[in-house]
């Protein structure tokens, strides 16, 4: 006969955490472009969607895990892990130097909401009892992939992978 009790550590897995991402970006996305671009009024995500992209319509966002390395401390006193977090982004654009201009755009708003957002942003509805994960440190890279364009050349598409890293240690 099995028993299960509650687990020691909470480990905060992909799932909730992504759900928090998503949540953040949503709430904070617009505002970020707003806020860097207010002039011309770029839009938000069109498109946001979980790990595959749903259709044609930009600027699209995906994202999904990438990696979730956990230990514990020798004395198994704590729990440490880094969530990764693959957002990819994609903008269309009538010219090459477009595209590119309009790219970094969204990279750096979309940066900017990731490195604000705060540790009960992305914590959000995850306890276990006591607990609460602690020792919070967020990561965030970047980088452009190739550019496409259709057949006449009258539109470019422009790729961007940021990675999130979020670090957790949990008693």
């Amino acid at each position: 006969m099995s028993t299960f009790s509650t687990p020691k550590y909470s480990a905060c897995f992909e799932g909730p955490i992504i759900a928090n991402v998503l949540t953040i970006v949503i709430r904070d996305m617009k505002l970020a472009l707003d806020y860097f671009y207010q002039a011309e009024a770029l839009p938000d995500f069109v498109e946001r969607s979980l790990g595959t992209e749903k259709g044609l319509e930009f600027p699209i966002l995906v994202l999904g895990p990438r990696a979730n390395p956990i230990e514990t401390t020798d004395d198994d006193s704590n729990l440490i892990q880094s969530i990764v977090i693959e957002l990819k982004v994609g903008i269309t654009a009538d010219s090459s130097d477009a595209a590119m201009t309009k790219i970094m755009k969204y990279v750096r708003a979309l940066d900017a909401v990731l490195r604000t957002a705060s540790k009960s942003d992305y914590c959000a509805n995850m306890t276990n009892g006591s607990n609460v994960p602690f020792g919070f440190a967020v990561d965030v890279t970047h980088t452009y992939g190739p550019l496409g364009a259709n057949d006449n050349r009258t539109t470019y598409f422009k790729p961007a992978s940021l990675e999130l890293t979020l670090h957790f240690r949990e008693r």
